[in-house]
């Protein structure tokens, strides 16, 4: 993105630096080697744990929206796509991955999911928004949540309560809610679903 470098044909790269992974292997040993302790005790610093967790995605997720929308798409989704025709844009190739986790989910209208990871809210806004279901999701990213809420809004749906940063991983506390489906943001519901819309 800055222009340091660039390539023609990243799949060619790619192939080359596999096919030269035991070198670059062997240059784990000698100097890299001394620096082993180094590196250990740097990645101890950044252990997954509550704090380090708020630390860890702060550092990521937090670098601000303008970053991660030069280079995702409108879905603003982070993972893979699946491009099911060769001419697909990026956006209809991460919707369909979305449709592809709702159909394996078997959603149903009212369906309740538990989301661990709300990201931009991609996937909570297409499985509230087309699948008509009530979606938990969850996250520590403070900025992500705040697009996620804009979204929410600019879809028309209606967000019921949000947990960020939530207290327990896996789930919130407290008796009484039962997800009906999981995946790994606020609470969503389709307000044609909450006035007696599609069941």
């Amino acid at each position: 993105m800055a222009g340091d470098w660039d390539c023609e044909d990243l799949t060619s790269l790619v192939r080359l630096l596999l096919r030269d992974r035991p070198a670059m292997m062997a240059m784990e040993g000698g100097i890299a080697r001394l620096s082993a302790p180094l590196r250990a005790q740097l990645h101890r610093a950044r252990r997954n744990d509550r704090a380090g967790s708020r630390r860890n995605i702060a550092a990521h997720y937090d670098l601000g929206n303008d970053f991660y929308r030069l280079w995702l798409d409108e879905t603003l989704m982070y993972s893979s796509a699946i491009f099911e025709r060769p001419d697909m844009t990026l956006a209809e190739a991460s919707t369909a991955k979305l449709e592809r986790i709702c159909r394996k989910l078997a959603l149903k209208p009212g369906d309740e999911v538990l989301e661990i990871g709300t990201g931009w809210g991609g996937f909570a806004l297409h499985a509230a928004g087309r699948h008509f279901c009530r979606v938990t999701s969850l996250t520590l990213s403070q900025v992500q949540l705040a697009l996620a809420r804009e979204r929410v809004a600019a879809a028309g749906l209606t967000e019921l309560s949000a947990s960020a940063p939530y207290r327990v991983y896996g789930a919130p506390q407290g008796p009484g809610r039962v997800h009906s489906r999981g995946v790994s943001g606020p609470v969503l519901v389709n307000p044609e679903q909450a006035e007696g819309g599609p069941n």
